[in-house]
């Protein structure tokens, strides 16, 4: 329970290893977790092991002393979640045209769009824009898990 915690602080704190954000293909927040909770878990118990988690001490305290590989998964989590970000904040624009063809009569409310374009028989009609924005945010899993 430890660790869990300690690794949701680091996650709110990881931005400070960047100083520039790479270009990374999106998974899952959960995956891009346990990705860095593989790599840095050692780091945190041997050498950070004393910080208070939501301190906001953590990120300083594995920057000075964590492995490289722990800091090469932190950056990777940080691109990770920046490219998740961008791409959610891109697909209304990039959707437009799609909701607007589809789902105008859905009314307000981005979540009931999101439903109306991954309908069965509305996702095969997207423009290739549209179900790229899509699977860029990480939706087209979320939808795939609940059907």
């Amino acid at each position: 329970m430890r660790f869990k915690t300690i690794c949701l602080a680091l996650c709110l704190t990881a931005s400070s290893f960047i100083t520039h954000p790479a270009a990374a293909q999106t998974m899952s927040f959960g995956d891009s977790v346990g990705l860095w909770a593989q790599a840095c878990r050692a780091d945190v118990e041997k050498s950070c092991r004393s910080i208070r988690p939501g301190s906001g001490k953590l990120a300083s305290c594995l920057q000075a002393k964590a492995s490289s590989s722990c800091k090469s998964a932190t950056a990777a989590f940080v691109a990770n979640m920046e490219a998740r970000l961008a791409a959610e904040q891109a697909a209304p624009q990039l959707c437009a045209f799609d909701v607007k063809e589809f789902c105008a009569s859905q009314g307000t409310g981005q979540a009931r769009k999101l439903h109306c374009l991954m309908r069965r028989d509305n996702f095969r009609r997207l423009t290739t824009a549209c179900k790229q924005a899509l699977q860029a945010a990480g939706w087209l899993d979320q939808i795939a898990k609940i059907q």
